[in-house]
Parts: C-alpha cells; structure tokens; sequence
C-alpha cells in the first residue's frame, strides 16, 4: 500500500465507520455525564475526535511508524462497532382483543390492573377460563384462542406484579364461587424456576436491529414469554450455561379442571405441539425474543475485540454453552466463531433456522466461545477438552455437525483431522522422545500438536475459512493486531521454554526462532508453518464436509475473495459441496449463504444411501 493510500484510508476510516455505525441501525439513547444524546450523534462525534487525531498525529509522527497507524484505526473499528446495534427490545402495549362472541366479561383496563393486581387478576383469570371454555367445545374457534392467549399473557405478569407467582403449592385466586387454585409447573428448572426468574409476555416486547430483521413466531395455543433468570447460575460451567443471565423463549399455558387452574411452562423447542385435556393443539411460539434480548440486555458482542487483544483476561470464557435444553433425541449442531467474534454472530443463522419446524424438530443449538486472540490450535484443544465433557455428561448424544465460520473452521477442521506428527516436526524436526524439553512443557505442547479425529464429529460446515490463510494477517494490519495482543503467561513461557528446540523454518516460511508464541493473527498467515503442515493433511475420509465462500457478488470465481480471504484459501479438493455466495467476509450471515446451511442441514437428515 502506497502512503497516500495509507494516509487516505486512515483519514477516511474512522468518519465512515462513525457515519456507518449511526445510520446503518436504531440505537438507544446514551447518557453523557447526566445528559441523553442519540447514539448515532455519540458514534459520529467519536468519528470526528479520532479524525482530527489521526490527522495530528499525521503531523507528529513520521507515517512508516505502522502500529501507531494500525492502533488508531484499531481504535476507531472497536468504538464504532460498540455503537452499533445488533439487537434492542423495547416494551409496547399488546393489543386487547375483543370478547364479543366469547362468553366473558371485558378484560380490566391497564389502569384497574395499576390500581388493584389483584381483583384485575382474578376478572382475568375468569375470562381464561371462559375462553377455555368456549375452545374445548369448538378448538377451531379462532377468536377463542385470541382471548384465551392474551389472557394468559396478561395473567403471567399479574402473578408476578402480585407476588403469588412464586409462593410454592396452590394459591386461591378470586373469591366465593368464581375462586380458583392455582398451581405452577415447569420441566424446564434451569429456564423456568419462579424462584429465580422473570416472566415477560413476549407480546408486551417489540425487537428490531441489524440481526433481526424478522421475528419467528408460531400460532398455536399459549402465550410466548421471555424468561430472564435473575440470579447467576450455580455450576453453569458444569452444564453447559453461561453463568450470568440466561433469556430464553417459553411459552404459558393455562389448563383448567373445575375449581383448579395449572400454569405451565413449556418449552416450545422441545415440541411444536401440546397436549390439553384430552386434545392435542399447536404450540405457540416466539422463538426469537430469548437470544434477541440476551443480545440487547447483556450484550456479549461488545467483547469481540476486547478478548482478542487481552485474551487471558477472559480465559474463563473459553466454553461449550448449550441454547436449550439438552434431548438426547436431537442432533447438535455446533457453531464455531472466528477472530475478533463472539457467539452473537450466530444470531441470524440461528433466528431463520428456527423458522423451520423440521430443524426445531431434529436439531439442537450449541455454541463454541473463545477468546479469539488464542492461536486456533490453542481454541482447538480447549474445544476437544469441552468434548471429552460432553462426552462424559451426556454419554447418550447424537453425533455432532460443526459449523465454522473464518478462523472457527479451522478450529472445526482440526476436529476432523488425524495431526501424526506433521505439526511437531514442523516446529521440532524429530519425535518428541528426542527432544529433551522439559517433561511439563513437552507434554502441553505435545496435547496442542499431536491429536486424533474427534469420534462424536459426523459433519463439518467451512464458511469464510481461510485454510491456507489470509493475506491481511502478513500485511501491517496484520502485524499492527500482532502487537496488540497479549497472550497468558502459560503459552508465553511455553514458547521461551520451546525456542531452544525449534528448527528452521522453510523457505518462505515463518522466521526461525520466534521470541513470542504465535498469536491467533501469526496462525493466519499463509508463510505460517502450522498453517503449511496443515495443508499437507487431509480430512478424515469418513467425514463428509462443504464449503461456503463469498465472492462479493462479483461472480469472479476462482479468482475471487470475501475481501479478507480469497478462494484459493477458502476452496477445498474433495468437500462435498462448495457454495459461492454473494457476500462479503460474512456468508455466515448472508441469505445465500444461511439458505446454503438449512439445505445442508436437511441433507444430514436423509438416510444414507
């Protein structure tokens, strides 16, 4: 790059990623030491600061000083990605259906509701019962369903605002004839537990941002809520749960049998269909509010950066995290994000999979998190530990179908590939017997190198994957993320403990004798030696695998790129299916490209021939 072009793109960067970040999606207001300004106004003032910085700087510092280049537009990339909205849930009033025809009285207005929970929630708890009424003697009365879902809906919040919600056994609702007992159930304890959770009607939410563009609902019977368990799970490490606060998507129904009434949480992921008193009825469902909302309330996206450059900070995020309940009937199909990411990526995948009752059916959602400024091959390691896991709680699981995305395919791809001793004599020259480096060292090094094919892997999906690496890791942006990123201490001192021993490299590869352990960055680039030896090693043969690549619409292929990898790259001899899709860096994410997944998810699904 010339340094005019240099000197133009740094000016250009940071105004059109801040002008970028503040029209491209809604965000919410922001508060300012006290004073509210629209997010987009923050982000486009941010843009005009590092602006005029990187101007002055330009002035100052002589411009063949990379780093400081590359940190200030490093900067500029991080602070307007935070802007940025993936996802925002705001509360809005449901609309009140009629009861004419319905052989009930007038729902209480939000006022009475205000003023007296708990007479509002007795009058709505007859007009449930009612609309139950009416429904069991003709289930396709639709106006039944209406008014027999919102008053469900609207008795959920009223069991909390009045606190009886989560008292244990029954509780009387009402008075004299018109009084119900009124119990609580749920099989889903870890989503669904009164105790420690919040029920929001999901009617009585409204979601929108740049991964949700559609809401996937179903008709059917019950009303969809959001659960938000307030307290931090204990043991969540042990079963596969973030720790924080989880958001899922249940749905409440309500069941009547004279004087009694049972509140029961289901999981709509578990089937699409309820039993009720003798009849079986669609389930409804709102199947996108749960990960819309942990995306908007917690935000994970916004540790994309921060982890990559401070990875050991966050080693404990390094995990296998289940998106429901485990079943053992179900297929899982584990995604795998990629540098500088977080699992919200997955967000759209996942929203237009969930549209389809077959893969609701047949498939469960798991999500592989890590700090992505570990080298893959470190990721890769800490991922087969979570497998062994697995493998010991749920000894019953189908096998599992991974899904890589940039540098998370080739964490996938190590899941599949049998290392021999092509990765250590690359670093070592010899078989580890012959190398006399300290027994503890050796044999961490030995666990990063040497590995076998994962068993309980059936299937890999490669999307964006830059199995011979990417130009962008040897250039100075690549050099610039280099130096930002501090690994842990264990991967440091393995390195300084390995120099001694580690021989030269190839022609044209990386330089002999490294003073720092690789970076996930220095593992991307193609004189890389992992990345070399890696290309030297097939795929397990028993392992069908697909490729998705991005050629920016340009129709250019073999001599594409998605702007960070090219195909030469991404392409892969032998996979049973490439996808060239037109896209950018992100196919992951892409229509074709999420079409491409559902398709190949189907095909999983048919019987071998």
């Amino acid at each position: 790059m010339s340094d005019p072009e240099l000197r133009a793109g740094l000016f250009c960067a940071p105004m059109l990623l801040g002008t970028g970040a503040g029209i491209s999606s809604y965000v919410p207001s922001l508060d300012v030491y006290g004073s509210h300004f629209p997010a987009w106004l923050i982000c486009l003032m941010v843009g005009v600061i590092l602006t005029i910085g990187v101007r002055l700087t330009e002035n100052v510092i002589q411009w063949e000083s990379l780093s400081i280049k590359g940190a200030l537009v490093a900067i500029a990339i991080v602070l307007f990605t935070s802007c940025a909205q993936v996802a925002t849930v705001r509360n809005v009033e449901p609309r009140t259906p009629s009861v004419r025809n319905i052989s009930a009285p007038s729902f209480p207005t939000k006022r009475d509701a205000r003023q007296d929970p708990e007479t509002a929630l007795a009058q709505t708890l007859e007009i449930a019962a009612q609309a139950w009424a009416d429904l069991t003697r003709d289930p396709s009365n639709d106006r039944a369903v209406q008014v027999y879902n919102y008053s469900v809906g609207r008795i959920t919040s009223l069991l909390q605002s009045t606190g009886k919600l989560p008292r244990a056994g029954a509780v009387t609702i009402g008075a004299g004839a018109s009084a119900y007992q009124l119990t609580f159930t749920s099989e889903v304890k870890d989503f669904a537990d009164p105790q420690t959770a919040h029920f929001i009607p999901a009617d009585e939410l409204a979601i929108s941002g740049k991964y949700y563009t559609q809401r996937i609902r179903r008709s059917g019977i019950g009303a969809p809520v959001l659960a938000e368990r307030d307290r931090p799970l204990k043991n969540a490490r042990k079963q596969f749960l973030i720790p924080e606060k989880i958001f899922y998507s249940l749905t409440t129904v309500l069941e009547f049998r004279g004087s009694e009434a049972r509140v029961a949480m289901e999981d709509p992921l578990t089937s699409d269909r309820i039993s009720i008193a003798g009849r079986n009825y669609p389930l409804a469902a709102d199947l996108s509010i749960g990960t819309a909302a942990l995306l908007a309330k917690d935000r994970p996206q916004r540790l994309g950066f921060i982890r990559m450059i401070r990875p050991a900070k966050y080693a404990n995020t390094a995990r296998l995290v289940r998106l429901q309940p485990y079943d053992r009937n179900k297929i899982p199909v584990l995604v795998i994000h990629g540098l500088q990411d977080t699992p919200a990526t997955w967000a759209p995948l996942l929203n237009e999979l969930r549209s389809d009752p077959q893969i609701d059916r047949r498939y469960q959602f798991w999500v592989y998190n890590y700090p992505s400024g570990y080298p893959f091959f470190y990721s890769a390691e800490l991922l087969r530990e979570e497998l062994d896991r697995v493998d010991k709680t749920y000894t019953d699981h189908k096998k599992i179908i991974l899904i890589g995305h940039s540098m998370g395919g080739l964490v996938a791809r190590l899941m599949v590939t049998d290392s021999n001793l092509m990765f250590w004599k690359a670093y070592f020259g010899k078989p580890p017997k012959e190398v006399p480096m300290n027994p503890e060292t050796k044999k961490f090094i030995e666990r990063l190198l040497i590995f076998r094919p994962r068993a309980e892997v059936s299937r890999v999906i490669f999307i964006s994957t830059p199995h011979r690496g990417s130009g962008l890791a040897s250039n100075w942006i690549g050099r610039t993320g280099i130096a930002l990123v501090k690994l842990p201490a264990n991967l440091t001192n393995a390195g300084d403990a390995a120099v001694p021993f580690e021989i030269k490299a190839a022609s044209g590869g990386d330089k002999p004798n490294r003073m720092h352990f690789p970076t996930s960055i220095d593992t991307l680039s193609p004189n890389n030696r992992f990345v070399r030896a890696l290309n030297n090693l097939p795929i397990a043969h028993h392992i069908p695998y697909h490729s998705i690549i991005g050629d920016r619409g340009r129709g250019d292929t073999p001599n594409s790129s998605d702007g960070v990898v090219a195909y030469w790259s991404s392409h892969l001899d032998g996979a049973q299916s490439e996808r060239i899709v037109s896209s950018d860096h992100g196919a992951h994410q892409n229509k074709e490209g999420i079409e491409e997944v559902h398709r190949v998810l189907l095909l999983n699904l048919r019987p071998p021939p």
